[in-house]
């Protein structure tokens, strides 16, 4: 700037061309040039092929003049703050662009300013404006409001210079448009009022949704602080949104078990619809449905379910097609209600027929095929596994859309189903396993589905290892005294497998008092009419048995389970518990009511099941059991088959159950090699399976 003079007429005179003659003459590099010709130019205006000791050229001037443009505007060089040594200083221009140009480091200029000096003062002399002229003409447009060629593709930046150049016209046209539109808006003010509103409530609409359907980021203790309850206003939402998102806030805190919460939520719906009488029929039993849940709190909730039936068959009876808020109820009905209601089997089958199932949102289709595959698993095993895998698929694969502790559920159940279809030694149980081993942990711990899934872990572990299952209980805290102080419907079945745990440790008196602890929560919760409570008597009268008890057992097993599992379940599950109650029976007594036991429970199972499974292999360990006690004949050599077919594929569990019952068999028929035989491998599975736990049972000393 300093060789560059205005006269007083503002006309600029150009002095000292020194640079210019030096720079033409130069062909040293760049250090050279920096110790002997620095002094003809000014560092901080020269352009970087200059200071890289390269011939000056028409493009050398345009970034001289890039520079001078910059301190005009800014009153200062380019890279005038850059500091340090002058070898960095030259490093730094020939690597880093100039700040943006600023009136006094506050005030940025007009992006197309920022853009000429870019373009300037860019690196490389391609990049530059090709001759001084197009500097100049970009320069004038930018005065007369016009395009410039560094903002061409800035096309609302360049509307908005169109329209100042031709600011007179516009602003005519613009207040010739004002009128007309001053005028169309009287017309039609109340009109775009009621757009205006209707769109805010739809916003509403969906940003409750949003919020109330992400429940399981709240399914920890939400308790109401005081009166304290958030209820939308139906007087601002379409009666349809009302009734959508009271519904999403009832599940929600239903699954929250936040009792006052949810029946606040209700009464509040159901008081709402009294007052109208343009409520569809569908829309009404929806809502009477979820009443009848909460006409009494959580421990009556089973009486409610039954309540809650009448409005399912109402819904079945109507004759318009139903739509897919009905799929929502499915959520509310428990596993056994899945497999026995009724109901749901016609509902499902109305779904399918009036909805394209495909087309719903993820979490409905999840409720829709998971509830189909809890229908099928204790009727179809191929059909409940098709229903469970598509379910156990859409929860795996989303994850945002589909609650955890319902792919645990849903992973746990399809476990089971596998292990009673296609016996324990199956290969996909261990990966089903893991995934379960590995889910559970992520459950929040205050949640009634962290202790049920739990339970259903330590049921699945303890076919597997007895170490594990003790390591479990010792992480979770659980031991018999805080065990017997819990009452728990969620935890029963931890209390019952930890019955079973002990009995395994031989402390019998403990596992009594426990599995009768656990039958009476069920028998409170859910009442001893159902296959539910059958289950837990199961481990009462195993304890007994195991004690010794035959006398305690006999009663429970004949007067209860048997009749009532003859009567409700199918053949193959009294087969089970036969079995169940004939190996164990067969330590204590040699009666005609032990026979019939053993040789029932295997008729059962094969009646339904076939031979040459799993289930037919264990069904002929009982009546193995029998002969161990009774005289030799033709027929016992078809169940020894049986029972030593696959018995090199079982887990340690039942390698150490059904090798007692083999060891014993052989013992009586004096194949000392043979029961030396299962006498090794009984005590290396016992090894593998107890691990650390210092276990002592009473069947493998007796032997």
């Amino acid at each position: 700037p300093s060789n560059v003079l205005i006269t007083a007429s503002g006309q600029a005179k150009l002095i000292d061309f020194g640079v210019m003659q030096l720079a033409g003459e130069l062909t040293q590099t760049a250090p050279k040039l920096v110790t002997h010709y620095l002094c003809a130019m000014t560092v901080n205006y020269a352009s970087p092929e200059q200071l890289n000791g390269k011939k000056a050229t028409i493009s050398s001037d345009i970034y001289g003049l890039g520079g001078l443009l910059y301190f005009m505007l800014s009153g200062r060089s380019p890279f005038e703050n850059v500091g340090g040594t002058l070898t960095s200083k030259i490093e730094y221009i020939n690597n880093q662009a100039p700040e943006n140009c600023a009136l006094s480091n506050k005030v940025t200029f007009k992006s197309d300013i920022i853009g000429i000096l870019h373009k300037s003062l860019a690196k490389a002399p391609k990049d530059r404006y090709r001759t001084v002229t197009d500097l100049i003409n970009e320069i004038k447009a930018f005065q007369q409001s016009k395009v410039v060629s560094v903002s061409e593709s800035n096309h609302y930046h360049n509307i908005v210079k169109f329209l100042y150049r031709n600011r007179v016209i516009n602003v005519t046209l613009t207040s010739v448009f004002i009128v007309f539109l001053s005028a169309f808006i009287q017309i039609n003010s109340k009109n775009q009022q009621i757009a205006k509103e209707k769109q805010s409530l739809l916003n509403i609409s969906e940003e409750l949704k949003r919020t109330y359907s992400q429940r399981d980021k709240t399914l920890a203790d939400s308790e109401l602080e005081g009166e304290v309850l958030y209820l939308p206003d139906s007087n601002k939402l379409e009666p349809e949104q009302y009734v959508e998102i009271m519904l999403l806030m009832f599940d929600s805190f239903f699954y929250q078990e936040n009792v006052t919460a949810y029946s606040r939520l209700i009464d509040s719906l159901t008081k709402w619809t009294n007052t109208r009488n343009n409520i569809d029929e569908l829309t009404l039993n929806i809502i009477r449905f979820r009443a009848a849940l909460s006409e009494s709190n959580k421990q009556e909730m089973s009486k409610n379910y039954k309540k809650s039936e009448k409005y399912l068959s109402i819904i079945l009876s109507l004759e318009r097609p139903l739509d897919e808020r009905v799929i929502d109820l499915l959520q509310f009905k428990n596993q056994e209600e899945l497999t026995s209601d009724h109901y749901i089997s016609k509902l499902l089958e109305r779904l399918e027929r009036d909805i394209d199932i495909s087309t719903l949102s993820i979490q409905r289709q999840y409720l829709f095929y998971n509830a189909k595959g809890f229908l099928y698993k204790d009727k179809n095993y191929e059909l409940a596994e098709r229903y469970l895998n598509k379910a156990y698929d859409l929860a795996k694969n989303n994850s945002k859309e589909v609650k955890l502790w319902r792919f645990v559920d849903t992973t746990s159940i399809l476990h089971n189903l596998y292990h009673v279809w296609k016996g324990p030694q199956y290969r996909g149980l261990d990966k089903l396993r893991l995934e379960l081993i590995e889910l559970i942990p992520r459950l929040d711990r205050k949640t009634r589905f962290y202790a049920e899934n739990l339970g259903e872990l330590i049921r699945i572990e303890i076919k597997y290892s007895i170490k594990n299952v003790a390591n479990i209980f010792e992480k979770n805290d659980i031991d018999f005294t805080t065990s017997m102080k819990g009452h728990s419907p969620s935890q029963a079945l931890i209390y019952r497998y930890y019955s079973i745990f002990l009995n395994v440790l031989g402390d019998y008196e403990n596992a009594g008092k426990l599995a009768l602890k656990a039958k009476g929560i069920i028998a409170e919760d859910s009442g001893v009419k159902n296959s539910y409570y059958i289950y837990y008597l199961t481990a009462l009268a195993y304890t007994k048995l195991e004690q010794g008890s035959s006398v305690g057992a006999i009663p429970i097993i004949e007067q209860s389970i048997i009749p009532f599992t003859r009567l409700h379940d199918t053949k193959d599950f009294l087969g089970f518990y036969q079995t169940e109650f004939c190996y164990r029976l067969a330590l204590l007594e040699n009666t005609k009511r032990l026979k019939e036991l053993c040789f029932d429970g295997f008729k059962n199972t094969t009646d339904i099941l076939g031979k040459g499974n799993y289930w037919s292999n264990y069904a002929a360990s009982g009546v193995i059991a029998w002969y161990t006690m009774n005289p030799s004949d033709e027929k016992e050599k078809q169940y020894i088959t049986l029972l030593e077919s696959d018995f090199e594929e079982l887990h340690n569990k039942e390698k150490v159950r059904r090798g007692f019952i083999l060891e014993r068999y052989f013992i009586s028929r004096k194949n000392i090699e043979k029961s030396s035989h299962y006498q090794d491998i009984v005590e290396q599975a016992m090894d593998d399976y107890y691990g650390s736990v210092d276990a002592i049972n009473r069947y493998y000393h007796q032997i």
